[in-house]
């Protein structure tokens, strides 16, 4: 734990933690931390109180019969979201661009295949990226806008949501560019990892994201079961596998 994701919280004159703050979710649920629980930064000496410091933990979303049933986790899950955005970006991006390949070829046969020999030469891979995220935006606002899901994200239990419904296509579409642009920077190396880990901080910092912040989305969760656990290892494994096939493929 980073000393800026480590937290104390004080039990009448005892201090308590270290502890991350997501995980003083869980402390809020067995009424061990409220909203007056005074709170401090490992870094900090000045103590302030949980409903201060860290809003989200209080956050209960309404309720909405046969859309966000069981839905009520608010708590920042970092990794869970980034895993549902790459399988979300793999799955729409590719299907996005096997589209756009039939369409072209069907079209203009010798101009798709100038077109697409690119993939085959220097940098390939890396341009290979860089487009499959940009075609899996129209795709991932599309689904995202209209049910607040897509495949990445119910396979890992999130949920996006504008007063308690689904976030409209528009403002979807509006999200999926300040995700590519301030999450993954674009999908260019190095550039990605720097805005994946500020975006990452911030979730744990702040408990909510730059782009969701500015429109002021919410982001549910479903409670963690042992059997999301297996749902969501099986999908992070499926996908590395995907990973590691593609890769084999393209060194052939």
């Amino acid at each position: 734990m980073t000393a800026k994701d480590t937290w104390f919280y004080r039990d009448g004159d005892v201090e308590l933690g270290p502890t991350k703050a997501a995980d003083l979710t869980a402390l809020v649920r067995k009424g061990m931390v409220a909203g007056a629980t005074p709170v401090r930064r490992a870094a900090d000496t000045v103590w302030t109180t949980a409903a201060q410091a860290l809003p989200w933990l209080f956050t209960v979303p309404e309720a909405q019969p046969g859309v966000q049933s069981g839905w009520t986790d608010t708590a920042p899950h970092a990794w869970r979201r980034y895993f549902a955005r790459s399988v979300d970006n793999m799955i729409v991006g590719s299907l996005t661009w096997a589209l756009i390949g039939m369409v072209a070829y069907a079209i203009a046969p010798a101009e798709a295949d100038a077109f697409f020999k690119i993939f085959d030469g220097p940098g390939g891979q890396i341009i290979d990226i860089l487009l499959t995220l940009l075609a899996a935006i129209p795709g991932n606002a599309l689904i995202i806008g209209l049910t607040g899901l897509s495949i990445g994200k119910w396979i890992f239990g999130i949920r996006v949501l504008k007063d308690g419904a689904p976030i409209g296509v528009m403002r979807a579409l509006r999200r999926e560019f300040a995700v590519w642009f301030q999450g993954l920077g674009c999908g260019i190396p190095l550039v990605s990892l720097a805005t994946l880990l500020t975006a990452r901080g911030r979730l744990e910092d702040q408990g909510v994201t730059t782009w969701d912040k500015a429109q002021q989305l919410t982001v549910n969760h479903r409670p963690e079961s042992r059997l999301a656990t297996i749902l969501m290892w099986t999908a992070g494994l499926l996908y590395f596998a995907w990973l590691t096939a593609l890769r084999a493929f393209a060194s052939l």
